[in-house]
């Protein structure tokens, strides 16, 4: 209704309120385009900052893609290792641990709940994110994860890069495996001054030198060893500096004959000796004689 001196037209007043309707309509459309670029700008920060990275890497894990896992850490992360020995030490660690069941960012937005892991506040460089990783075998464990911004030319996707891990999420030390693949490889191919270089230096004394023990560890003329590989079952840590390898020994013994093939089961006893793991002795099966 008009109010007094004001003309009305009935017909107009419907078409009125369209406008005002659809005007309405127009302006909360707008309202939520607007608040749906903000969470689409939000979750494309999250994912292109140290949480999505962390999130890209424990894909890998749990694919087992371990390549792609490598391409994740900065240079400084790496530990020296090349993509092929790192995939290399992932497979062994699922042996030892058992494969990735779960991993995930524990906290992606920190404690202090200023986004931690966002990497965009107040323009850091680096940044640490919690993580959990669990394994079949060893369970889980959690710890940190620091990352460091890509350089702007390293052409990576990925605009930020593992330097560091905390070492409880590395899980079981692999170094002595490590050592124990070495002294093997050694050995099978007859290089037995590399063997002897292995040795502790109590064992070295106990060996009398590099040519007695060559005379010692090479085999019998008809005897041929064809494979030294560990057993990851038999494998641990029994402190801080020593450990133990089950190692399974294959042989071919030909004579005129005949030829026969067996494999042979003894344990390698491994010490911490400044800063390197060397074989420290033999535990031979049966009644566990040590040599």
């Amino acid at each position: 209704m008009a109010r007094r001196g004001e003309w009305y037209d009935e017909k107009a007043a419907p078409a009125r309120r369209q406008w005002w309707v659809v005007g309405g309509l127009a302006v909360a459309l707008v309202a939520l385009v607007g608040a749906g670029a903000h969470v689409l700008a939000d979750a494309n920060t999250a994912a292109a900052g140290p949480a999505g990275a962390v999130s890209r890497y424990c894909h890998a894990l749990e694919a087992k893609d371990y390549l792609s896992a490598y391409s994740y850490f900065a240079p400084a992360g790496h530990d020296g290792l090349t993509a092929s020995q790192y995939a290399t030490m992932a497979t062994l660690r699922d042996h030892v641990d058992g494969i990735v069941t779960r991993c995930e960012a524990t906290d992606p937005t920190g404690a202090d709940g200023l986004g931690r892991g966002l990497g965009i506040e107040f323009g850091a460089s680096t940044e640490t994110v919690d993580v959990t990783i669990a394994r079949a075998t060893l369970g889980s464990r959690t710890g940190a994860l620091t990352l460091e911004r890509a350089p702007a030319s390293s052409g990576t996707v990925v605009a930020w890069l593992i330097r560091a891990q905390d070492p409880a999420l590395a899980g079981t030390d692999l170094a002595p495996i490590e050592a124990a693949v070495s002294f093997c490889g050694d050995i099978l191919k007859g290089d037995y001054n590399a063997a002897f270089g292995a040795l502790s230096v109590a064992q070295q004394k106990v060996a009398k030198g590099e040519t007695t023990f060559s005379a010692v560890a090479r085999p019998p003329r008809d005897i041929r060893y064809t494979s030294c590989v560990p057993v990851y079952s038999g494998y641990h840590l029994t402190s801080t500096t020593t450990a133990a390898v089950a190692i399974a020994l294959g042989t071919t013994i030909t004579l005129p004959a005949w030829t026969s093939k067996a494999t042979d089961l003894f344990t390698l006893k491994l010490v911490r000796e400044g800063g390197a793991w060397k074989v420290d002795g033999v535990i031979l099966p049966g009644p566990g004689i040590s040599v």
